[in-house]
C-alpha cells in the first residue's frame, strides 16, 4: 500500500476526507441536499457524489504545527458525530474503556454530568500546543 492510498484510508489522519475548507461567513444551508447546494452555487452534476460534514468552530489560538507557541485556548469545532461513526474515520490514541461505547465519537452525544464535558482532541495538539502529556480519560 502506497502513502498515498494509507493517508486516505478512513482510520489514518484524514478520517478518509480529501478536502477541508473553512469560511469566513457560516453556511446555514445543508449541503447535503440538493436545495443546499443549489443556494450556494455548487449544483454541478460532477461533484453529486460529494458529500459534506459540516461544522461550526469557535475562535482560539492556531493550534496546528505551523504555530510554535504554546496555546491556551484552541480553537473548538462543534460537529454531528454520526457521519465520523458511520464511516468509522479517524484513529484514536486512547479510548476510555466501556462495554456500551462502540465508537469513541459515541461519547459526543451522551450528556454530560458532573462537570464533564466530552470532546476529543488530537494527541499531537495536546502533547505540544497545550503541553499535556497526559490526559485523564
Amino acid at each position: 500500500m502506497s502513502y498515498n492510498e494509507k493517508q486516505n484510508l478512513r482510520s489514518g489522519g484524514t478520517g478518509g476526507y480529501l478536502l477541508w475548507c473553512e469560511n469566513t461567513i457560516p453556511v446555514k444551508e445543508d449541503l447535503n441536499t440538493e436545495s443546499g447546494r443549489k443556494t450556494i452555487g455548487i449544483d454541478d452534476d460532477q461533484l453529486s457524489e460529494m458529500s459534506f460534514v459540516q461544522m461550526k468552530k469557535s475562535s482560539g489560538n492556531d493550534a496546528s504545527c505551523l504555530n510554535l507557541n504554546h496555546i491556551i485556548a484552541p480553537p473548538i469545532l462543534g460537529i454531528d458525530p454520526d457521519d465520523f461513526i458511520a464511516k468509522k474515520s479517524f484513529s484514536f490514541s486512547k479510548i476510555p474503556a466501556s462495554d456500551s461505547i462502540k465508537s469513541p465519537w459515541e461519547y459526543l452525544n451522551l450528556s454530560s454530568a458532573k462537570n464533564t464535558i466530552f470532546g476529543i482532541a488530537d494527541q499531537t495538539v495536546l502533547d505540544w500546543g497545550l503541553s499535556l502529556k497526559e490526559v485523564i480519560l
